[in-house]
């Protein structure tokens, strides 16, 4: 949080053992397509960047129960986004 991150590595997805992510106050304006390899994810806080959409495959992120996303200029979710049965 409050790094002035403008973008994540390409590699970013690898770290499968992650839990929780916390990434507000930046300045990122997309996520790496490999992100969905997050698996392990269970909670993640996006708001305050810049993104203007998420990757397509976002959804696989099925253990994720905590999103939060405000104050983006996200105008919609990927349209295969519906299988968040686990969000709080």
């Amino acid at each position: 949080s409050y790094n002035q991150l403008t973008q994540l590595p390409n590699d970013f997805g690898q770290l499968q053992n992650l839990n929780i992510l916390i990434l507000f106050f930046n300045q990122l304006t997309q996520l790496p397509v490999n992100f969905s390899q997050l698996q392990n994810l269970t909670a993640l806080f996006l708001s305050m960047n810049q993104l203007t959409q998420l990757p397509n495959n976002f959804s696989q992120l099925q253990n994720l129960t905590a999103l939060d996303l405000p104050d983006n200029q996200l105008t919609q979710l990927p349209t295969n986004s519906t299988p968040f049965q686990h969000l709080t």
